[in-house]
């Protein structure tokens, strides 16, 4: 089996062994891969081979089993920029970005995400630094206002979603103030990451500038999958729209009477590329919240499972489902989410069903499908008359291209919709098509195909033009 993209090599274990816990790691059975990043493993017994998968370069490497050694590696096709193949490897490649060759930065961020654990990661031989970044208008920092190297406890944080968002970290501690050349403030901010692969990671250096760069090209294209609890016509249900005005209008908090805009400071801007922070700092006011960054609301829905831990409650235990909650400690329950205003008990669920409904880079309509053959062609159509809806919207944001894939006639056939619902063919010589008219395409019991709704700006090329070199499929 193979570390997943970390390690470049394949681990050879008994199964016996595993079972019974009885085996002994030893580096001589490891078979090193080219390519990097084996992220999957086919077995050919039968012809004493095994077929690897290497994410690094989207290649194949062929493993001799008797010999235990690469025999032939092979790359394929890949329409990614390079940006996102040159900087890949810095985020998963462990032997590449750590001292030991055992962690990387996809150890907490699994893949661009978090871990949902809290750490410790203060350096006590560190020194205080000034905060450069801006407050709301309301909310005068609390002094001092510095950064202290030694943080406490702080859940993870996701890499997802990082452009547009101001200053990284719960502190805003990564501040970007330091730009150059032109880079956005969140560029900046992530190069400050460099040290990390010194004081966290105990590599002997930084990675070099050049490096920096692309493992921060990369990061910048990193988004938030589409919100699951969302409706697939990103509609809101009753419940979420009240909880979207009180987010929109403002609540009274108890404890002051003034009314406080959710929206002011949790800025949703989908056009803007916007979720959740006007990426300013405030001061809380509470006990390890002095000074913080204002928290973006895409994944809010993630974090709900601990309970009994809140603002100005008492402490509840019993069974929990996640070890860490909300809050940059973990440390507030999801039952108790904005529980500290005191808000009437319908009101603070309306308003948590709209958090937790939050709208994220990517529709929810994304990655849907619907296949559609003979048999179905009446029972998918609802479904499919969605997708077809979906990928026409363009306000306030694109939100997705619809593509078809599939046989007909005997023939591998792709199609892409354009805006105004006609689709395009992966031929040439065949002219613009209704969904109607695609449809009667399904002529036997053979013919098939499966509507997806991809990412919007990709489906041209998952649709008609796969290796996006501007011939089409059929007419390669």
């Amino acid at each position: 089996m193979s570390r997943p993209f970390g390690s470049s090599k394949i681990g050879v274990f008994q199964t016996a062994q595993l079972r019974n816990d009885s085996f002994t790691p030893d580096h001589t059975d490891h078979i090193e891969i080219s390519g990097g990043g084996p992220a999957g493993i086919v077995l050919d017994e039968a012809h004493g081979q095994a077929y690897v998968y290497t994410r690094f370069d989207n290649g194949l490497s062929v493993i001799d089993l008797n010999t235990q050694l690469e025999s032939n590696h092979f790359t394929l096709p890949n329409p990614e920029p390079i940006h996102i193949r040159e900087g890949r490897k810095f985020q998963f490649d462990a032997r590449l970005t750590s001292g030991n060759g055992n962690d990387s930065c996809a150890s907490c961020h699994l893949f661009g995400d978090n871990d949902a654990l809290a750490w410790d990661l203060g350096l006590p031989e560190g020194s205080e630094k000034a905060n450069p970044n801006a407050f709301i208008s309301i909310s005068e920092p609390a002094h001092p206002n510095r950064f202290h190297s030694m943080k406490g406890p702080m859940t993870t944080q996701s890499m997802r979603g990082l452009t547009g968002h101001g200053p990284m970290h719960w502190r805003g501690d990564r501040t970007g103030e330091n730009r150059v050349g032109g880079e956005t403030l969140e560029e900046a901010a992530f190069k400050e990451f460099n040290e990390a692969f010194v004081t966290l990671m105990g590599r002997a250096e930084e990675i070099s500038d050049l490096d920096m760069q692309s493992f921060t090209d990369y990061a910048m294209e990193l988004t938030y999958p589409p919100n699951p609890i969302r409706a697939l016509d990103n509609s809101l249900n009753a419940v979420e729209t009240r909880g979207e005005t009180h987010f929109e209008v403002g609540l009274i908090r108890a404890q002051t009477g003034q009314r406080e805009i959710c929206a002011s400071c949790h800025t949703l801007n989908p056009r803007g590329g916007v979720f959740g922070t006007n990426g300013l700092m405030s001061d809380n006011g509470q006990t390890g919240e002095r000074n913080v960054k204002i928290p973006h609301f895409r994944d809010q829905y993630q974090k709900v499972g601990m309970f009994g831990w809140g603002f100005e409650r008492d402490h509840q235990t019993g069974p929990q489902i996640r070890g860490f909650g909300y809050n940059h400690n973990g440390a507030t329950s999801g039952n108790f989410v904005i529980a500290d205003l005191r808000l009437d008990p319908d009101v603070l669920a309306e308003i948590r069903a709209f958090i937790f409904a939050f709208p994220t880079e990517q529709a929810p309509i994304v990655g849907q499908q619907v296949t559609v053959d003979q048999a179905s062609l009446n029972t998918a159509r609802t479904r499919l008359d969605l997708l077809v809806a979906r990928g026409q919207v363009e306000q306030p944001v694109q939100e997705c291209d619809l593509i078809a894939k599939g046989v007909i006639n005997g023939r591998h056939a792709g199609f892409f919709m354009n805006r105004d619902g006609q689709f395009e063919a992966d031929r040439s010589t065949e002219s613009l098509r209704s969904i109607d008219e695609i449809l009667a395409l399904i002529g036997s019991v053979t013919d098939r195909l499966t509507f997806t709704c991809t990412p919007w700006g990709s489906g041209k090329r998952m649709g008609v033009d796969r290796d996006n070199d501007g011939v089409l499929d059929g007419d390669e």
